[in-house]
């Protein structure tokens, strides 16, 4: 039987079966999925607020109470579409790694392209996904480039902006690492602002590189994890993932603390950036949300077709050029149940 691997359904089910780069913050944070048919996603979102239920006088009905609102808005996300020709010279020529006198041939190679390429715009969406998911927590707003051009001349920029408003930055000499810093309170008082907004306590407190620096050199920290009774802080760090590693528990506050050092390429600068800020703090706790992903509309066959799905893959070929393009369309934005959930500190 022959099979088309280049057919959208062939294309998709490969797709499927590629394993995701490192997602931490994706992954714990925002793990929900839903897919809509159509390019533009509803977007719902609130902030909780505690109600009690009201007296009411003797003899009285009872007193109706309005429901809780929430905000609904409809957002087209961009779309992601990383794509690469497979040209002749490509197949007709060993590739890096393959032995000098490989049997392999061209369809060898051109499956084994079509594997790798794959593999690569899928990594290159989960990170930009893992990227979406920090700028959220890191401040609430998502500024997205979209470009037009290989050159980058022609550039469309749109934002997303929650009304996240559960951040602080310290100066002075309350800064981490001064002397009028005082970590444990600090943190004490963000975990109590972020139960009293949202009603949920963060259970994690990640710490980019700086103010982990600050933390593990702090006097009241090293004291707080060095008493013989009623030991404040617990210390046994571990690495769990080579970007994330366990620092400590507070156990008074429910949290454990974490160092997490991971980077992407910033496509303005060029420059390697952290995901989370070396001088950031942030508290929150893990399903606090999910991605949602508009349809991508695209040509096959002569006939404009829209397909639902977290990753969309199309191949087409220009028989004059001999060459064949591979692409990998997604439409994701990333939608937080809850605004209050989390807290987020510029410390140092």
């Amino acid at each position: 039987m022959n099979l088309d691997i280049y057919s959208t359904m062939m294309l998709l089910q490969a797709v499927d079966k590629i394993m995701p780069v490192n997602t931490f913050f994706r992954d714990t944070f925002f793990p929900g999925e839903d897919t809509f048919a159509e390019e533009t996603v509803l977007v719902d979102f609130r902030k909780g607020r505690r109600k009690m239920a009201p007296f009411i006088a003797p003899r009285s009905k009872g007193l109706t109470i309005e429901r809780e609102g929430y905000r609904t808005d409809k957002y087209t996300p961009p779309k992601m579409a990383p794509q690469r020709p497979i040209t002749v010279d490509d197949i007709m020529i060993r590739g890096m790694g393959e032995s000098v006198f490989s049997q392999r041939t061209p369809a060898d190679r051109q499956v084994e392209l079509l594997g790798k390429d794959l593999a690569e715009f899928t990594a290159m969406c989960d990170r930009r996904e893992e990227w979406m998911a920090t700028q959220l927590i890191c401040g609430g707003n998502i500024t997205m480039y979209g470009y037009a051009d290989r050159e980058n001349t022609n550039i469309e920029v749109s934002t997303m902006n929650f009304g996240f408003s559960n951040t602080v930055a310290l100066t002075g000499s309350s800064c981490w690492g001064q002397s009028g810093a005082t970590i444990y309170d600090n943190i004490d008082g963000w975990r109590e602002s972020t139960l009293q907004g949202s009603g949920q306590p963060p259970t994690m407190c990640i710490l980019g590189d700086n103010a982990y620096y600050a933390w593990l050199n702090d006097a009241d920290i090293y004291k707080k994890m060095n008493m013989f009774h009623g030991q404040i802080i617990v210390s046994q760090p571990e690495v769990k993932f080579p970007n994330l590693i366990y620092v400590a528990t507070i156990p008074g506050l429910g949290l454990e603390v974490y160092r997490y050092s991971d980077w992407y390429v910033d496509e303005e600068t060029q420059t390697e950036l952290p995901f989370v800020p070396t001088n950031g703090v942030i508290l929150a706790r893990p399903n606090m949300g999910g991605f949602r992903y508009g349809a991508v509309t695209q040509l096959e066959n002569g006939q404009f077709v829209t397909v639902q799905g977290k990753r969309v893959p199309k191949s087409w070929a220009d028989e004059d050029a001999d060459t064949r393009m591979l692409r990998l369309s997604s439409r994701p934005i990333v939608v937080p149940e809850d605004v209050a959930d989390w807290f987020y500190g510029t410390v140092c």
